[in-house]
């Protein structure tokens, strides 16, 4: 779907945008399930609810469960939306400074292969 976007805006904007594209993409999702107390597509197939520490409230069938608190789900967002961007953008920031160019034993080097490890775990 980003290639199709990507032929309409045109590639140099896709690239350059492509991190807030995905935060946003991820924001819609996030907002239309987990902050609705609703589970996401691939929980609902798999019959999996997120609980948390609020109310009590009955779910499908007649299972009771506790929905998350207005705190557990702005944690949630953050680390479901911002931390992934944030490791974008840094590891973007860090390769137009050719960070990794610095071999492994540098600083640098070791900065630059904790961000990349640290956006593999959210792929």
């Amino acid at each position: 779907r980003m290639e199709r976007l990507g032929r309409h805006l045109g590639r140099e904007v896709l690239d350059q945008w492509s991190p807030e594209l995905r935060a946003v993409l991820r924001t819609i999702i996030f907002w239309n399930t987990t902050w609705k107390n609703r589970p996401t597509p691939g929980m609902e197939l798999q019959n999996i609810r997120l609980i948390g520490t609020g109310r009590w409230v009955r779910g499908a069938g007649s299972a009771a469960y506790r929905m998350l608190t207005l705190q557990q789900r702005k944690g949630l967002g953050l680390l479901l939306i911002l931390v992934p961007w944030l490791v974008e953008r840094v590891k973007g920031f860090m390769s137009d400074w050719q960070w990794y160019a610095f071999g492994r034993r540098s600083l640098r080097g070791i900065a630059y292969t904790t961000v990349d490890r640290m956006e593999q775990l959210w792929e």
